[in-house]
């Protein structure tokens, strides 16, 4: 009888023995993962700063800036932005707001102002919004 007891026991320390396991092994990958869910939401504002520098750096786009041609603009970040992500561009004169055209919880904006090309002087302001699909 004593050794049924003692067998028991044992069992009963192997389960616990593997919940743990479970556990540490389930709170190693959750830790993982939000770390990583992190770094990727940390990286969209960088991005929207390196298309727009892109842009202004881009004789041919700044000139689609004054005559505001989205459509060139659009494709060219297009071209550069994940598909996992939806954009938005707005070219405004310097002093109005440019809201976006959607209400979205968690969107991320950049901008920059254009001052002027060779050939045309009217500042204006171009506004980058990207967020999650």
């Amino acid at each position: 009888m004593i050794k049924l007891t003692l067998r028991n026991k044992h069992g009963w320390i192997r389960i616990v023995e593997s919940f743990m396991a479970v556990m540490i092994l389930a709170i190693f990958l959750l830790t993982f993962y939000s770390s990583q869910a992190n770094k990727s939401n940390d990286e969209i504002p960088i991005l929207g700063d390196r298309i727009l520098d892109e842009i202004i750096q881009n004789n041919n786009l700044r000139e689609d800036i004054f005559i505001n041609n989205l459509d060139n603009i659009s494709n060219f970040v297009r071209e550069r932005i994940s598909s996992d992500l939806n954009f938005s561009v707005k070219i405004c004169m310097i002093n109005n707001i440019c809201n976006p055209d959607v209400f979205i919880p968690e969107i991320y904006a950049r901008e920059r102002v254009v001052s002027s090309t060779l050939h045309i002087y009217e500042p204006r302001k171009i506004k980058l919004f990207i967020w999650k699909k």
